[in-house]
C-alpha cells in the first residue's frame, strides 16, 4: 500500500511539472541543475537516497575524507553549472568589478584555508559552499528572465518536496519523522529537519 501511494505521488509530481512547463514563461536550458542542487540542499545527501552512506563511525580521518559518492555528485553538478555559464558567455571581469565586495569576501574565504585545522575539509567546503552556490545563483541571474527562473526553481522544488514529504510522514515514518532522545517527535518529511520542511512550506505559501 505504501509503495503504491509513493508511485502515485511520483505521477502527481510529474503531472505538476508538465503543467508548469506549459503555463510558465520559457527560460534558458540548464536550469534543471539548479533544481537538483536545491533539492539536495533542502532534503538530504544523495548517498542517503541511494543507500550508500555507510554505517562506519565518524572519526577525524573519515570527517576529512568525507563521502566519495556525495563528493562526486556535487562535483558533477558544479562542473555542469560552470559549463552552462561558459556557454552563456558571462563577462567575468565586468561581473567581478560590479561585485567587488563579494570578490573580497570570497578571496578571504579562500585564504582562510591556509590556517584551517582541516585544510582538505575547508577546500571541499569552499568548492561546494562558495563555487557551487555562486554558480547556481549565476545560472538564475544570467537568464533573460531571472525572476521567472527563480520562481520556477522554487515552484518545482516545492512540487517535489511537499507531496513526497506528506507521503513520507504518513507511510514512511523512519524517513518522515524524527524523535529525539526524550521521545519527542517532529515532522520532517524528506527534508533534513523540521525547520527545512516548514521553510519550504513558507516559500510555497508566500504570495507572488
Amino acid at each position: 500500500m505504501a509503495y503504491a501511494i509513493l508511485i502515485l505521488a511520483y505521477i502527481f509530481v510529474g503531472f505538476l511539472f508538465v503543467l508548469d512547463a506549459k503555463s510558465s514563461q520559457k527560460t534558458l536550458p540548464g536550469l534543471w541543475v539548479v533544481l537538483v542542487w536545491c533539492f539536495i540542499l533542502v532534503t538530504r545527501d544523495p548517498s542517503f537516497w541511494l543507500g550508500s552512506e555507510g554505517a562506519s563511525p565518524v572519526t577525524a580521518s573519515s570527517y576529512e575524507t568525507g563521502n566519495a559518492f556525495n563528493r562526486n555528485i556535487y562535483t558533477i553538478l558544479i562542473v555542469y553549472a560552470i559549463a552552462v555559464l561558459i556557454r552563456r558567455r558571462v563577462d567575468w571581469g565586468d561581473l567581478a568589478r560590479r561585485n567587488w565586495v563579494w570578490v573580497l569576501f570570497f578571496s578571504y574565504c579562500l585564504i582562510s584555508i591556509l590556517w584551517s585545522d582541516y585544510p582538505l575539509v575547508a577546500i571541499k567546503g569552499f568548492f561546494k559552499g562558495i563555487i557551487g552556490n555562486v554558480a547556481m545563483a549565476l545560472i538564475i541571474l544570467t537568464d533573460p528572465f531571472p525572476m521567472e527562473a527563480l520562481k520556477k526553481v522554487l515552484r518545482r522544488t516545492t512540487f517535489v518536496v511537499m507531496p513526497l514529504s506528506i507521503v513520507a510522514i504518513r507511510y514512511f515514518p523512519d524517513i518522515g519523522r524524527y524523535y529525539d532522545r526524550r521521545g519527542h517527535g517532529s515532522l520532517q518529511g524528506i527534508t533534513s529537519d523540521s525547520n527545512a520542511l516548514y521553510l519550504r512550506l513558507g516559500h510555497n505559501l508566500e504570495p507572488d
